[in-house]
């Protein structure tokens, strides 16, 4: 179990595709420091405000869309990933 947990925070790599293998581990990068503070800030909202409910949806939108772009990476799927990150 802590094996499968630890290839979470193992950026993808592609045989044969150094370019590839590169903007994938940038990528995988930047979406965990966004995972990571996504869940900060949903942790955070019930102390820093007195009506929570719209602050933590979006908190948890955030963390969804934040794993679904996180496990995608794996399917090397970067580009649609880069675009779909951006446009946020």
């Amino acid at each position: 179990m802590i094996k499968r947990l630890m290839q979470f925070f193992v950026p993808p790599s592609f045989p044969g595709n150094e370019t590839k293998t590169h903007q994938a581990a940038l990528l995988h990068a930047i979406l965990l420091v966004s995972l990571t503070m996504a869940i900060l800030y949903t942790v955070s909202v019930p102390f820093a405000y007195k009506k929570t409910g719209i602050y933590l949806a979006v908190g948890l939108t955030l963390i969804l869309i934040d794993t679904i772009l996180f496990l995608r990476v794996r399917y090397g799927r970067l580009k649609q990933i880069a675009m779909f990150y951006i446009s946020l």
